[in-house]
C-alpha cells in the first residue's frame, strides 16, 4: 500500500452486472474479481451518477482519508474543497462505514454500507487485514482502460 491510510487498492474487472435482476431503477449491483489480489467483490453502484459496463477495467481504493491526513472519522463537505486529494484522480466516490467483518473457511469477508449502497469484499487475510468494524471508509473508483 502506498500511503499509510490506504486499506485496499486494486484494479478491478466487471464479470456481471444486476445477475439477479434489477431491484431498484437506478442502482446495479456489481460483482467484480481483483486482478491483482483476486479478492471477489459485489458493490451496488448508482449508474445515473457513474454507468459501469463490463467492457472497462476499474481502479478500486478503499482508504481512511481522502488527503493523506488521519481521519477522525467525520465527514465534512470541506474536504471536497480541498486541493491536491484522491477527490481530483478518480471518478466516483462513497463514504461509508464497515459493519461486518468474518472469517471463512477460504478468507474473510468484509461488508460496507454507503448510506444503503453495500459494497461485500472477499479474499486473503492477507489482503483484508487493515479493515475493521465500525471504520469510517472512502470507496473510490475510476475507469482505467476498455478490454
Amino acid at each position: 500500500m502506498t500511503q499509510k491510510n490506504e486499506l485496499f487498492s486494486d484494479t478491478i474487472r466487471i464479470n456481471e452486472i444486476d445477475r439477479d435482476g434489477k431491484y431498484f431503477e437506478k442502482v446495479s449491483r456489481i460483482e467484480a474479481t481483483g486482478e491483482e489480489t483476486d479478492c471477489k467483490i459485489c458493490l451496488d453502484v448508482n449508474m445515473d451518477i457513474y454507468p459501469i459496463n463490463k467492457e472497462n477495467v476499474y481502479s478500486m481504493l478503499l482508504t481512511k482519508s481522502l488527503d493523506g491526513n488521519p481521519s477522525d472519522n467525520k465527514f465534512s463537505y470541506e474536504i471536497f474543497t480541498k486541493k491536491s486529494s484522491l477527490i481530483d484522480s478518480y471518478e466516483y466516490i462513497m463514504y461509508g462505514k464497515i459493519f461486518k467483518y468474518s472469517e471463512e473457511n477460504n478468507g474473510i469477508s468484509v461488508y460496507v454500507s454507503f448510506g444503503g449502497l453495500i459494497l461485500g469484499i472477499s479474499g486473503s487475510p492477507k489482503v483484508l487485514k487493515d479493515l475493521r468494524v465500525d471504520e469510517r471508509i472512502y470507496l473510490l473508483l475510476k475507469k482505467v482502460t476498455n478490454y
